[in-house]
């Protein structure tokens, strides 16, 4: 994303609502940056009295004028002797409220940051939960953590420019004005100058915002690449493309360290080429003093003295605005990626309760389609009640899928409707319908915890007796004593330590565990041998007489007690029946158990 691809107008909008969050808090600091700024205003005023007053004594304050007569009247007003000893007393007041109040604008400055940083990546995740499945996956897990992690680092760090930028454009208004009242005439030659070198960057420096969108660039195909290598590390090495990997890595690693080199050497040559000016100004405005002005010593040393501590505010303008520029990519990509996740929210048009106990499913001539497209299911009709077994066979792409999303409300269908005990599934509360479901999936996620956690994340309330007897019907305790720490083991990313067999009979136990009223089994065995596969299903079948149970499967073996086996086929039921019948048929059902049953015989 180029700087021309982006307008003027939404990169102000993305500072504008970077500067708004929190704006009470925000004017608090402004206003505690401002009298910073004002109390060091202040103490270098207080230059004038002190020369004055070590030069002349207490004939100094005798019909004292300008920034002297001010501080001679303020005195007086408060009662204290205009002479050296309090006014030492005064300017160390002074610069201690300064510096009290520069220390409570830090600290409120980094906590706004940190708070700024927070809230984003916490309106992420809080999002991210309830987001449509398929914008996750089409968005990838890579840019998921680019987003709620690096970028939204960079976010918060436009917070702190920004009010950095607030902070140095307050002092440098306070020095401004305190130059201008001791000299028009130099503070205007001043202004000028300043201004002259800030074109001149400007002009010369290429902008902030280029080089920190090829930062952003680059950042997000290095989490890329890392996510690819690690999740990927398996296939990566067996088909040999670690030096590919490599390459690739490479030269995104040098696109980032190539920007971030540039940015933070533009950054310190705006701060060098105004200090080297500063140097350079001080003598043009001593000649311009001396020959063009009235200035006393105490004023001109005032006067100076302000332009020492300007320019440096001057040059972290426009440093934190050219920081503010680099920072601003991310700032947009995050609330582009907020954005895109609040209109992919899952709708729930659901008012209703789930029922305490769901005894019947039924298809009633449901169509689907995805993205209004090609349509994936038609007039799909099917009942299944409390106890019984549907099974869903046929080739990959068929539609079978489809159909699990359905139920489990990914998805919603365009045609007909999916009951639940004559109450339409998309009046039901989509929250309490998931919990009556239990889901295995044929490549299910196992979570970088204990095995135990991993059991019970249905159930958090299972007795060991309960988690001992689904581990039993699962056939995980043919494994569990292989455990170093038994139920306490820690399983690995995704189940690392486990094979894949033992992946899904640990899906199998925890999908038991939540004991919900639908049992969804999409080819939840196909990585077990035969043996233990029937093992678990005769379990499964023991266990519970209630479930209404809905199952993927492509090996015939396993779905041959159902109580009806639809045959699927480009969306549409071809075959319904029991597996004595559909056998008999000589159809798509016989043709793929002949198949089996032949390759099982050879």
């Amino acid at each position: 994303m180029s700087e021309e691809d982006i307008p003027l107008r939404e990169k102000l909008l993305a500072a504008k609502e970077v500067a708004l969050y929190r704006p009470k808090y925000t004017v608090l600091l402004v206003t505690s940056s401002f009298f910073s700024a004002f109390l060091d205003g202040v103490g270098v005023s207080f230059l004038i009295p002190i020369i004055e007053v070590a030069q002349s004594g207490d004939a100094a304050a005798v019909d004292a004028s300008g920034l002297m007569g001010l501080f001679v009247d303020a005195y007086q007003i408060a009662g204290i002797p205009f002479t050296l000893e309090y006014i030492i007393v005064g300017v160390t007041a002074v610069i201690t409220g300064r510096y009290v109040l520069s220390f409570v604008t830090a600290w409120a400055r980094e906590y706004l940051r940190a708070d700024y940083t927070r809230y984003i990546r916490q309106q992420i995740f809080e999002h991210l939960q309830t987001a449509q499945i398929a914008f996750i996956d089409e968005v990838g897990s890579d840019d998921v953590l680019n987003a709620a992690i690096t970028q939204t680092e960079y976010a918060g760090r436009s917070v702190s420019k920004l009010v950095r930028l607030m902070q140095a454009g307050l002092v440098s208004v306070v020095y401004l004005g305190l130059a201008f009242f001791l000299s028009s005439y130099m503070t205007i030659v001043t202004i000028a100058v300043l201004g002259g070198i800030t074109v001149l960057i400007r002009h010369i420096l290429e902008p902030g915002y280029t080089v920190g969108d090829r930062l952003a660039n680059a950042n997000e195909q290095i989490q890329s690449i890392v996510q690819t290598s690690s999740q990927g590390s398996r296939d990566v090495r067996l088909f040999s493309i670690t030096n590919e990997l490599n390459e690739q890595f490479k030269q995104s690693i040098d696109k980032y360290f190539q920007s971030l080199v540039k940015l933070q050497r533009n950054k310190a040559a705006i701060s060098q080429l105004y200090r080297l000016s500063t140097a350079l100004m001080v003598f043009l405005l001593i000649y311009g003093a001396v020959r063009f002005t009235s200035l006393g010593v105490g004023g001109l040393g005032a006067f100076l003295f302000a332009m020492f501590r300007l320019a440096p505010r001057v040059s972290n303008i426009n440093k934190h605005l050219y920081q503010l520029e680099g920072d601003l990519p991310h700032v947009i990509r995050t609330h582009e990626f907020m954005t895109k996740l609040r209109e992919h929210q899952e709708i729930d048009t659901g008012r209703e309760p789930a029922p305490d106990s769901v005894e019947r499913l039924a298809f009633e001539n449901v169509g689907f389609a995805y993205n209004s497209e090609e349509s994936v299911l038609e007039d799909i009709s099917f009942n299944l009640e409390s106890g019984e077994t549907v099974a869903l066979v046929g080739e990959s792409g068929a539609g079978k899928s489809t159909i699990i999303s359905l139920v489990v409300r990914l998805y919603d269908p365009d045609e007909g409707a999916i009951m639940i005990n004559d109450v339409p599934l998309t009046e039901i509360d989509l929250n309490e319908w998931r919990s009556k479901l239990a889901v295995v999936r044929q490549n299910p996620y196992i979570f970088d915890e204990s095995l135990r956690y991993n059991l019970t994340v249905g159930n958090r309330n299972a007795s060991e007796k309960e988690i001992q007897r689904v581990c039993d019907i699962a056939q995980v305790s043919e494994f569990l004593s292989e455990l170093p720490k038994g139920f306490n083991t820690r399983l690995g990313d995704d189940g690392v330590q486990l094979s894949g067999g033992q992946r899904q009979r640990v899906a199998l136990a925890r999908a038991l565990l939540k004991d919900a009223d639908v049992l969804v089994l999409d080819e939840a065995t196909s990585s077990l041998d035969s043996n233990i596969q029937q093992l678990v299903l005769e379990g499964i079948r023991e266990a519970n007489d209630d479930y209404l149970t809905l199952m993927i499967s492509h090996q015939i073996s396993t779905v041959k007690d159902a109580d009806l086996i639809l045959t699927i086929e480009d969306g549409v039921v071809t075959e319904a029946g029991i597996h004595e019948t559909l056998v008999s048929s000589g159809g798509k059902y016989n043709e793929l158990h002949l198949a089996q049953s032949g390759a099982n015989s050879g």
